[in-house]
Parts: C-alpha cells; structure tokens; sequence
C-alpha cells in the first residue's frame, strides 16, 4: 500500500547504501505525501554523493526542500547556492535561493537573487511578490504597491493580495487596503481546500501505481476515477 512505500524504499537503501536511485525516489514518495521523516534526512547528507548521480538542479532543489522541512536552513542555503551555480540562467533557481536568504534575514542578498529572477523572467509573480514585501518591510510603499500590483495581476494569489492591501492601508488607502485583504482570506481559503485535494488524489494514485504492477487490477480501477474527479 502506498503508506508502505518509505518503508520498503528505505530498507532497500540501507542494504543497498550506494543505490542513489532508492534514495531519489524515497524523496519524490515523501514529497507526494506531503510530509518527511526524520530518516529523510538520510538523504540530504547524501546529496553531495546523489548530485554526480542526478547532475541536475532539479535535485539540489528538491534536496533543499527537504533540509528545509527539517529546519535545516543553512543546509539549503548550500545547495540552492550550488544549484544558481549549476543552472545560473534559471529565474526559478534564483527565486527560491533568494526567499531562502530572506527567511535568514539575509534581505541584501535576497534582494539582489530576486532582482536576477526577475530580470531572467519579468513575468514572474512570485519575484514581483518578494520584491513588493521588502519595499513594504522597508517603509518604501510605492514601491511595494507598484511591485504587488504586478504580481497581483500577473496570478493572484493570497500572499500578493495581502501584502497589497497592508501596502495600501500603509499608504492611506484605507478602504482600497481593506478590500484587497478580504480578498487575500479568500484565496488563501481556497488554496487550502485545493492543497486538500490535492493530498488526497496524490496518495490515491500512488496506491494505485503501487497495485498494477503486483497484478492487483481492481485497487486502481477504483482509484483512478476518484483522482479524476
């Protein structure tokens, strides 16, 4: 069953210590269920090794995104650091090193990584949000406004809607302000029902994967119209 997984994938890469590929996988498992263990950690003080096996930055981001779940943030910062280096033309590297320095309180630093991001890809919402919440921290609320108006427009989504409207309310646009942060509640409402249904139709199609190849055929015929759904 699709909960046995980490189990059985850990096993095998403790007997089998040098199979990268076990441990790659143990870490896709973990991030379809939307949760860690402390054994994952495994894997991140592996990386250094599985990173000749993955040669990519997709992997030193995943690896990354697991030593953040464990609060591991300097680790991270290392390998988002060396994933910028691997793919420097990659806005998506440069945004997520440059949040990793922020949530550090490194604000030169992201600030400098999201302006790269942005330059790299000027459509990009999330930078533009980044952007627009170090304006606001800093007092400068034009400048957040003008950021956040893009971002908001670009995708909005419940972090850029909020910091919008404490922009405005900051820049004596009281009912504007008000307006955008009774739309933030609503969007982050609904990003947590589709977060919701999302888990559920990520466990249901592991399941049914983990059936077919056992000639288990009823398990998925059952699961697969419900992820659809």
């Amino acid at each position: 069953e699709g909960r046995e997984a980490p189990g059985v994938l850990r096993k095998a890469g403790a007997t089998l210590r040098d199979a990268g590929e076990l441990g790659w996988r143990l870490s896709v498992v973990s991030g379809r269920r939307q949760r860690t263990d402390e054994a994952d950690l495994a894997l991140v003080a592996a990386a250094d090794r599985l990173i000749v096996l993955a040669g990519n930055g997709d992997f030193l981001g995943a690896v990354a995104s697991l030593a953040q779940a464990h609060l591991d943030y300097t680790r991270a910062i290392t390998l988002l650091e060396r994933r910028v280096t691997l793919t420097p033309n990659s806005g998506s590297a440069h945004l997520a090193l440059g949040r990793a320095y922020l949530d550090e309180g490194r604000e030169d630093e992201g600030y400098a990584e999201l302006v790269v991001a942005l330059w790299l890809d000027p459509a990009n919402a999330e930078a533009l949000t980044g952007l627009g919440r170090l304006h606001l921290g800093a007092g400068r609320y034009a400048a957040a406004i003008q950021a956040l108006t893009r971002a908001v427009v670009l995708a909005p989504a419940a972090e850029s809607v909020h910091a919008l409207g404490e922009a405005l309310t900051h820049a004596g646009q009281a009912d504007e302000g008000r307006r955008r942060l009774e739309e933030a509640e609503r969007l982050r409402s609904q990003a947590v029902e589709t977060q919701r249904r999302l888990r559920t139709a990520g466990m249901l199609a592991l399941e049914a994967e983990l059936h077919v190849p056992q000639g288990r055929y009823q398990q998925p015929v059952t699961a697969w119209p419900q992820v659809m759904e």
